[in-house]
């Protein structure tokens, strides 16, 4: 269907798209795996196989992978840089970069070098005086504008065994000291340190939408006793509310939506989501829906 509502079809390989995956929803989830019988998994060794899951299944899209510290893993790295995957991540502090390898010529002798020299931790850059830092102004997660400082450059992210990945660090920090200062990786080490936090940024709208599904959808309060109910019932859920999403995107105005009545005003944050989210269904309901 068009944004414009006109009905038209588009086809699937032209909708921009995100995916999510939920992969360990509790803490003990070696625990559950070992009481089921089951080899554990980490987020990375998920996050491993939905890459190639996903490639297989969109061979000719551009896809990009945001996640937190759990998916800043060499290994998940390389394998998506083969699958030509960007990986953006929150970047670990205690990760070893080093310089590109020096160029060789004839009289060079011995193997060819895998890294150049190491290049000063990340800490070390932060506390360093003289590190250059930029400023940058962003509308942040839909709070407005907020500005913050930025240094950047491209390393190859190496441990002995494995081979260099090549990424481009940012580091961010916050001009007032309110927030901590935060590293981020990219696996393509074309993107801009701009490109690269807009795009990290991103991932707010997946935690308001886990947020939102445990509030109102009743994702992870599921009352079924059989585990395979709940993961059926969970993707049923999920779908539920991106179908009502993208219903409401077609279908309801900003101004349809976003018009403050007393009650509303009033209304807590979650409330007033709530609230929202019943305007969105009704309007869906009355457009899509023949007349009784």
């Amino acid at each position: 269907m068009d944004r414009n509502g006109s009905g038209g079809d588009t086809p699937l390989d032209k909708i921009a798209m995100g995916v999510a995956v939920l992969v360990c929803p509790r803490h003990d989830s070696q625990r559950v795996s070992e009481r089921l019988g089951k080899r554990h998994k980490t987020i990375g060794m998920w996050a491993h196989q939905m890459i190639s899951l996903v490639r297989r299944w969109l061979p000719d899209r551009s896809i990009k992978l945001m996640g937190d510290t759990a998916y800043s893993v060499l290994e998940l790295g390389l394998h998506a840089n083969a699958q030509q995957v960007t990986l953006v991540t929150t970047g670990r502090v205690d990760a070893v970069l080093h310089e590109p390898p020096p160029e060789r010529t004839r009289h060079t002798i011995g193997r060819p070098r895998v890294v150049g020299l190491r290049l000063p931790a990340l800490e070390q850059v932060l506390q360093d005086p003289e590190t250059v830092w930029q400023k940058l102004t962003l509308d942040w997660y839909g709070e407005g504008e907020r500005s913050l400082e930025m240094c950047t450059g491209t390393a190859l992210w190496y441990r002995y065994g494995s081979d260099p990945l090549p990424i481009r660090c940012v580091l961010t920090r916050d001009p007032l000291g309110k927030r901590p200062p935060k590293a981020i990786f990219s696996t393509d080490p074309a993107q801009t340190a701009e490109q690269i936090i807009s795009d990290f940024m991103k991932r707010w709208s997946l935690e308001v939408t886990f947020e939102e599904g445990h509030a109102h959808l009743g994702i992870e309060t599921q009352r079924q006793w059989s585990d395979l109910a709940i993961e059926r019932s969970t993707p049923l859920l999920f779908g539920l509310y991106s179908l009502v999403t993208l219903f409401g995107q077609v279908n309801c105005t900003p101004a349809d939506l976003w018009q403050h009545t007393p009650s509303m005003l009033r209304a807590e944050k979650s409330e007033y989501t709530k609230q929202v989210q019943h305007k969105v269904a009704n309007e869906t309901s009355r457009r899509i829906l023949p007349p009784m």
